[in-house]
């Protein structure tokens, strides 16, 4: 499971300027989420997020020259960033025999590591769901690609492994995609509800996991009417 740091690890093969940049990047942005969960988007200033990371307003400007909103969609960029990975460690490459065994326990425990991320970041989700949905309805066509592509790329991740599971059977033969995106929906929901109660529940975490991937395998008909 990923760390809060590892939004922008700097990379050892990079030159060192490079390296530093990139550490400072990270650093800016570390701040950026730890004032915007606390002051809410609006609430936050520029010269809280640099003092918070220890540089200048001026040095914040120099990375980020679109100042807060460009902070907020390289925070977004950034989980998503995250929500790939977690797809990628969750689907261990395997033959169809070993997906049809092991699709319903790989699912459940994807959907347990988004729970999990979510429940570390609950108050930074809230303040970022409400910004997506804002830009997401704006009339500005390039923030709304911005925040819609950043939702396709992890769908069309997950929709790979949807496909996996039902090449090898052991899902229905719906349109991959659709089922992806459906199981992000309601990932999202969940999480929403749960937030906006401020319940911080492990055990209630996990049941929800247990809801979702019996509700991907097994629908909501009675077991002795599915075929």
């Amino acid at each position: 499971m990923l760390n809060d740091s590892d939004f922008a690890a700097p990379g050892g093969s990079l030159p060192r300027r490079e390296r530093e940049r990139i550490a400072r990047r990270a650093e800016m942005l570390d701040a950026a989420r730890s004032v915007l969960a606390e002051r809410g988007f609006v609430g936050a200033t520029l010269e809280e997020i640099a003092a918070r990371a220890e540089y200048g307003k001026g040095t914040l400007y120099n990375y980020f020259p679109g100042g807060k909103e460009e902070i907020l969609f390289a925070i977004f960029e950034g989980i998503y960033d995250d929500l790939v990975s977690i797809i990628d460690a969750s689907f261990p490459p395997s033959d169809p025999e070993t997906w049809k065994q092991s699709a319903r326990t790989w699912f459940r425990g994807f959907i347990a590591s988004c729970f999990a991320y979510y429940e570390r970041h609950q108050d930074l989700f809230l303040i970022l769901a409400k910004e997506a949905h804002r830009h997401c309805f704006s009339e500005d066509g390039e923030r709304m690609a911005f925040f819609l592509g950043q939702r396709a790329r992890a769908t069309e991740a997950l929709a790979v492994h949807v496909q996996c599971a039902i090449d090898a059977g052991a899902m229905r033969p719906f349109p991959a995609r659709a089922v992806a995106d459906m199981l992000f929906g309601n990932i999202n929901g969940l999480q929403m509800h749960r937030a906006l109660e401020h319940r911080r529940d492990e055990d209630c975490a996990m049941s929800s996991a247990d809801f979702l991937s019996s509700f991907l395998f097994d629908g909501l008909l009675p077991a002795q009417e599915q075929s």
